[in-house]
């Protein structure tokens, strides 16, 4: 039987940008999301759990 090894030799700032397409693609909470895990993150199937920033609204219905 043959073993395969993939090395992957491209720059870090290629594989996080590949990451951050994964998140920004396939999740609909990238906007509020802080983590940006990538294919690490449980919303797209891994074990990582994220953090999302909730952003308060100003709400004009009770300001007098």
């Amino acid at each position: 039987m043959m073993t395969v090894t993939i090395v992957d030799s491209r720059p870090k700032w290629m594989k996080t940008e590949d990451e951050r397409a994964a998140c920004f693609i396939n999740c609909s909470m990238y906007s509020q999301c802080q983590s940006r895990f990538g294919c690490k993150c449980s919303r797209l199937g891994g074990s990582e759990i994220p953090k999302f920033q909730v952003q308060k609204r100003n709400s004009k219905r009770f300001s007098h």
